[in-house]
């Protein structure tokens, strides 16, 4: 399946200690380029509910969280990883575009583009 930027997905995580893993969203951040040239690899930032933990001024709480097919309101991490396509489950909706817009916001932020 292809996936492009604004997709929610979730994702396949392992444990840290690797005793395990546990389905998880994360919202797709590569672009059309990158999984042209890459097919096998997609980057993605960590989607969590934990929204009074991560509130610094590069996470995000999405305000459409309905839309992007979350179940609770949550909040998008600048946790940013490159991982396998394999490991996405699937799709299960789309950023609006206000919520994407200040998405790219908090992720230049963090990475000072």
């Amino acid at each position: 399946m292809s996936y492009k930027r604004g997709d929610v997905v979730l994702v396949d995580f392992p444990f840290v200690d690797r005793s395990g893993s546990k389905l998880r969203p994360a919202l797709i951040v590569s672009s059309t380029t990158y999984h042209t040239e890459r097919p096998q690899d997609v980057i993605v930032a960590v989607i969590s509910t934990q929204i009074q933990r991560y509130n610094g001024s590069t996470d995000y709480q999405i305000q459409d969280w309905k839309t992007a097919g979350l179940l609770q309101p949550s909040v998008l991490r600048s946790t940013i990883l490159t991982i396998l396509a394999t490991r996405i489950s699937r799709k299960i909706g789309n950023l609006t575009d206000r919520d994407l817009q200040e998405t790219s916001v908090r992720l230049k932020r963090a990475l000072q583009l």
